[in-house]
């Protein structure tokens, strides 16, 4: 919820809600990336509880009531987002402190000694006893021109191309063709797979995968981008897996196929709670 209280917009809602973990692991997704290109992690909460998705709307109006009297209720509470997601991520989801302190704010944001404050300057206020303002901070978008951001996605790119160079070898493609079931294909890949590193550069590093696997003549190696972009989730992929179903020889289906048939399946979902009832309804039929 948002309140206005004597001209000051207070977050408390959203405040609270964050120390709520709500047993959810936070993942790194290729669909909110920093300044850098790197992915962060985050949680769309709404696509698992739906929106608001929990009734504690009332107990966070009676807790803000009672510590700011005569507080006007502007917005209620939402799931989409919490206080970090709304300051750092145009609301887009919900973040947690290693996400603010690990990734905003090392590359969003740079340190500034200003004569006087700027539209979307922040300042830290730490308690009186500490002294006056510690720092202030500016979005480092304020800072980068356009030349510094094309390096930097030339980096990024160069630096998953190396990755993929360093996985698409003659040994990995024979462990994968000598794999004698579905999941010991998965397996060998996992191995010799850097999939971190690859989730890391977000969506400029899906983008150069997908560009690879759409010039890639080899099954093998064709399997293992397929493999790298279902497990981060790129869903632009979704068309060019696509394709390379229909080109299947149906009478000689091959055990790395799987890879193909998974992916597309995974990618092609709407939303994890939308997959999540539909699996529950097939579920009901059986009993």
């Amino acid at each position: 919820m948002k309140y206005l209280k004597k001209g000051l917009m207070l977050l408390t809602a959203t405040v609270v809600l964050s120390n709520f973990s709500f047993g959810q692991v936070y993942y790194s997704s290729s669909d909110w990336n920093t300044t850098k290109g790197n992915a962060v992690s985050h949680l769309h909460l709404n696509e698992i509880y739906g929106d608001p998705g929990f009734d504690i709307s009332s107990a966070l109006e009676e807790w803000i009531l009672a510590g700011y009297p005569g507080t006007t209720t502007l917005k209620s509470a939402t799931s989409k987002y919490n206080c970090h997601g709304y300051a750092h991520a145009n609301a887009h989801a919900w973040f947690n402190n290693e996400s603010v302190y690990g990734r905003f704010m090392v590359d969003d944001y740079e340190q500034f000694t200003p004569t006087k404050l700027g539209v979307g300057d922040s300042e830290a206020n730490v308690p009186s006893q500490y002294g006056p303002i510690a720092f202030y901070m500016r979005k480092r978008s304020a800072f980068i021109t356009e030349s510094e951001k094309e390096a930097n996605e030339l980096k990024i790119q160069e630096k998953v191309q190396a990755l993929l160079n360093d996985t698409l070898t003659p040994e990995n493609k024979v462990s994968v063709i000598l794999a004698n079931s579905e999941s010991t294909v998965e397996h060998h890949i996992k191995s010799f797979l850097k999939l971190l590193d690859i989730r890391l550069t977000g969506d400029t590093g899906a983008k150069v995968v997908l560009s690879r696997l759409e010039n890639e003549t080899d099954q093998t190696y064709a399997t293992i981008l397929v493999y790298i972009l279902k497990e981060i989730n790129y869903k632009p992929a979704i068309n060019e897996i696509a394709r390379r179903i229909l080109e299947l020889d149906e009478k000689s289906y091959r055990l790395t196929d799987t890879i193909l048939f998974s992916a597309f399946e995974e990618l092609s979902r709407p939303d994890r709670k939308t997959y999540i009832e539909k699996l529950k309804q097939e579920a009901k039929t059986l009993l």
